[in-house]
């Protein structure tokens, strides 16, 4: 089946059939939370990592769901089989579920859960030959930016912001001009030799990209050093990349329309061709 397909509370159905109660939780305080997966011929890419974060946020805001790990996996490679196509991405949400609106948890309200799949997004290859223009952006988001929750008002702010400015994405930033991450991206720099990216606290989301893109350098003899980074050492960097789960791993050319000194970013060239190696290694599964 080649189109949006919607798993929903147990039930396959076509997308356009899904519907949620207006009381959902999820829907009136953002009482939930969600994850996206690539996937490339035929496979999900890093599954594991993405179900880890998974139930990491969901025991963070103790939310419980109807299915096991095991079936959610299911459900996952079920949608990429039925879309039928070689690039697509899986987008999941699960949320406390119905209930008379109130901020104190419900204790027995049936959680809802979905899944459903679509094209991964394409980006156009001078952002790999040229890099990408970025602005800065003051970092408002709640103070729990590890937990992958649907709560995405301030990176939404900051992602339009950076869309008017004609940006790809929003370096955000702390007091200090301390940088966190970007609006939908991790983001590090190479200075002096050394990957440095903010550790893994409450300020960030643990981005699974990020997570291989750590154990590459480890292999490839890369030193890094986990640490808050100030922006006028972005400006001063050899190299200044981000990282998502749909964009993969993307060189930064600009920062608030000031060109960065680097024209080529070899560090990254060398990341990049390891993790598309691990992509195009996965066999494709039959359909």
């Amino acid at each position: 089946m080649n189109g949006k397909l919607l798993w929903l509370n147990g039930e396959w159905m076509p997308f356009s059939d899904g519907t949620i109660s207006i009381e959902d939780r999820g829907f009136q305080f953002g009482d939930g939370i969600y994850e996206v997966v690539a996937a490339y011929g035929g496979r999900p890419f890093l599954l594991a990592a993405h179900m880890d974060r998974m139930d990491a946020s969901a025991h963070e805001l103790r939310l419980r769901s109807t299915i096991t790990r095991e079936e959610r996996e299911e459900i996952v490679c079920e949608l990429i089989r039925r879309f039928a196509q070689d690039r697509c991405m899986v987008y999941g949400q699960l949320t406390r579920g119905v209930s008379t609106r109130g901020h104190v948890f419900p204790a027995d309200a049936p959680p809802t859960e979905l899944w459903y799949v679509r094209s991964l997004p394409t980006y156009p290859d001078r952002y790999w030959t040229d890099g990408v223009a970025t602005i800065t952006h003051p970092d408002e988001r709640w103070a729990r930016c590890n937990i992958k929750s649907t709560n995405l008002l301030a990176n939404c702010i900051a992602k339009q912001a950076a869309a008017e400015a004609g940006a790809f994405e929003a370096i955000l930033l702390q007091p200090g001009n301390l940088v966190t991450e970007a609006s939908a991206a991790n983001v590090y720099a190479m200075v002096n030799g050394v990957l440095r990216t903010h550790p893994l606290t409450n300020r960030i989301l643990p981005g699974t990209k990020r997570g291989l893109i750590m154990g590459l350098c480890e292999e490839l003899g890369i030193v890094v050093e986990e640490r808050a980074l100030k922006l006028e050492e972005l400006f001063a960097a050899e190299e200044v990349w981000l990282s998502s789960t749909t964009v993969n791993l993307v060189p930064v050319s600009k920062i608030d329309g000031k060109q960065l000194s680097a024209a080529r970013w070899p560090v990254l060239e060398k990341l990049l061709a390891r993790i598309n190696g691990l992509i195009h290694s996965q066999a494709p599964v039959d359909r």
